[in-house]
């Protein structure tokens, strides 16, 4: 068979789920100017043929589907000059003579477009305006949000309101599961996973409801607005082998059918032109595998936060932009993030207190065992249960969790997502983790605080004034700040040390911060403010129970 019949072959399948037009079925012939020849009636006529066939916008950029990998590349000139010999019958007029030599038909005789001409032909604007705009492509089909704030399952094809394309797959969904049938499926799923903070009697961890909604956010894009900012998923463990990176992974195969991991990069430069790669192509998912170095990064920083994505073509120093929405998952020990890293992240704190060799599974899930499509299909109802429990309210408003925490910088994603989470009942997703993580600062402070709101609640005193002597002393006593604290040869603290706390703590005057004091049926919340904003007073450090 040759390549020709073999593209027709799979357009023909492609047309027959609806991802593609019957007009795809046969080659659309397209006369070739001569040469000095008009070049604009030729670009209209290949965008619209091209329109038909899998080649689509990425802001100026014209991307063309590859059917093999179900995903967007760049058409280059190159590229194109091959493209349009597969997809298009391009011919020149060639004369018929008779045995006289006079001209008495014409035939057509294939040929192809020169580089030259390719390039022209995709920058022209005819060709442009003919091609769709395309936010991403699904695998599967999943929910999106309509302007009348129903929700459904997406056809298979491209979905102009959403800007959306479909694959075709084998993926049916059980629409007869009942919620508790669904969340039964995921926690028994997941069970042998050895979750930091489980509850043996429920088999519920807050890691497990941050993996739950780590599955959803990508299931679930279609029901934010482009705009919306999505936070960075995080699945760290006290050593090898916990099961971290097929625990990400199972979040990925069954939205997308594959796993794929990106290299991290030694340095920004290699980890922007990763991050330019994923924004170009459409990707909805971005995996960052057993990741060595520190999770500080201003180019991931601003990729889990910017809705649009400035980056350059590889290889050239042309720039774009493009409107992006992808989630990022990350798998590593012994997290170190920076502050920025921690406030834009979810983790998924996995814990081993045995030899990993003494580990026995009941479900032996493994990277075959997720791409089968019966346990995606089984993962992907119970997601779509949770989703149409959540969307049985009347509208957006009213689907709204009262009291439920948000994450600032990602509001719409917390009303959703973590909405559905929370109304699905496996708890709240956002709850500080109680694991000890990120840089020195942040950590210690945060014990700091919990250990001031303990010695108020366990005085009856409302407020406490301190010294910054005792603060620090407090500190010392607790071995935190160990970096920064340091005592002369007389006991007292060095200039240094007076110097770095007296500018972090006048950093926190006025804030307020929630703690839990207490442990099991005696743990309670409370809120604990440092300081007063503006005050004069360098000689006292007010800590009070608001």
């Amino acid at each position: 068979m040759s390549e020709v019949d073999q593209t027709v072959a799979v357009n023909r399948k492609l047309v027959e789920a609806g991802v593609l037009p019957a007009e795809e079925l046969e080659r659309p012939p397209i006369k070739l100017p001569p040469k000095g020849g008009l070049v604009a009636p030729l670009a209209g006529e290949i965008g619209l043929a091209c329109s038909m066939n899998g080649v689509f916008l990425r802001d100026k950029v014209p991307m063309y589907l590859d059917k093999s990998e179900g995903k967007l590349e760049e058409l280059t000139p190159d590229v194109m000059v091959t493209y349009a010999d597969e997809n298009l019958f391009l011919y020149r007029p060639k004369p018929v003579k008779n045995k006289d030599g006079e001209v008495v038909d014409w035939d057509k005789e294939p040929g192809s477009m020169s580089p030259q001409l390719a390039k022209l032909v995709l920058v022209a604007p005819i060709f442009l305006r003919k091609q769709r705009q395309i936010r991403r492509i699904d695998a599967v089909r999943m929910p999106v949000l309509r302007a009348d704030g129903g929700v459904e399952l997406l056809s298979e094809g491209y979905d102009r309101q959403s800007k959306i394309l479909t694959l075709p797959s084998k993926i049916v969904y059980d629409e007869s599961l009942s919620l508790e049938a669904a969340k039964a499926i995921l926690i028994q799923f997941f069970k042998d996973f050895p979750f930091a903070d489980r509850d043996e009697k429920t088999g519920m961890s807050r890691s497990l409801s941050v993996h739950v909604a780590a599955m959803l956010t990508p299931f679930c894009l279609g029901l934010l607005s482009p705009a919306a900012s999505v936070p960075m998923f995080v699945y760290t463990a006290n050593d090898q082998g916990s099961g971290k990176s097929i625990l990400c992974k199972s979040a990925l195969y069954p939205v997308q059918g594959t796993a794929g991991d990106r290299p991290f990069g030694a340095d920004e430069e290699e980890l922007r032109k990763q991050l330019d790669s994923a924004a170009l192509s459409a990707e909805s998912i971005v995996f960052f595998d057993n990741v060595k170095r520190k999770l500080t990064s201003s180019a991931l920083d601003r990729w889990v936060t910017q809705p649009m994505w400035k980056g350059r073509y590889m290889g050239g120093q042309k720039g774009f932009e493009v409107e992006k929405q992808c989630v990022t998952f990350v798998s590593v020990n012994h997290v170190e993030l920076d502050r920025d890293a921690m406030r834009r992240s979810l983790f998924v704190d996995l814990f081993i207190e045995d030899d990993v060799n003494d580990r026995r599974f009941e479900i032996d899930i493994d990277d075959p065992y997720l791409q089968r499509d019966d346990v995606r299909a089984r993962l992907l109802s119970a997601l779509w249960t949770l989703v149409r429990h959540w969307a049985a309210k009347q509208d957006t408003a009213g689907r709204r969790v009262e009291g439920m925490r948000q994450r600032a910088g990602f509001g719409e994603w917390s009303r959703v997502v973590a909405g559905i989470v929370n109304a699905a009942g496996f708890g709240d997703c956002l709850e500080p983790p109680k694991l000890a993580r990120g840089d020195e600062e942040t950590r210690d402070f945060r014990d700091m605080v919990e250990i001031l709101a303990k010695r108020l609640v366990e005085s009856g005193e409302q407020m406490e004034s301190m010294t910054l002597d005792e603060l620090l002393t407090i500190c010392d006593g607790e071995e935190l700040f160990s970096s920064k604290l340091d005592r002369g040869e007389g006991g007292s603290w060095k200039r240094p040390t007076v110097t770095w706390a007296g500018s972090f703590f006048k950093k926190q005057e006025g804030r307020r911060f929630k703690v839990t004091v207490g442990e099991g049926k005696n743990a309670r919340q409370v809120t604990v403010r440092l300081g007063k904003r503006g005050s004069k007073n360098r000689k006292k450090y007010d800590v009070e129970l608001v």
